[in-house]
């Protein structure tokens, strides 16, 4: 049997937009934490579309809407809500 999902933090999915670089994920506690280890890594935020979202215990990024829907059957909410955010997990 395999165990619930659950969120476990919020993230940032960067796809480029000027060149073929890869596609990558930042994670953190809340998304200003997210854009915050962005800057550290020196990601160029013009060069990116950037899509803000959470991190599954499958190792899956997900939207705001899967997200909400995520937390929602597992117990992390009380509520059902359109989208989640980090708020409303810590």
């Amino acid at each position: 049997m395999r165990p619930k999902e659950i969120i476990l933090c919020a993230a940032l999915l960067f796809k480029p937009t000027k060149s073929e670089k890869t596609e990558f994920i930042i994670g953190g506690f809340r998304h200003s934490d997210c854009f915050l280890n962005a800057g550290v890594a020196r990601a160029d935020i013009d060069d990116w579309d950037i899509d803000a979202g959470f991190l599954t215990s499958q190792n899956r990024f997900v939207t705001r809407a899967e997200a909400a829907e995520i937390a929602f059957c597992s117990g992390q909410i009380a509520d059902r809500v359109d989208i989640l955010i980090s708020e409303d997990l810590y």
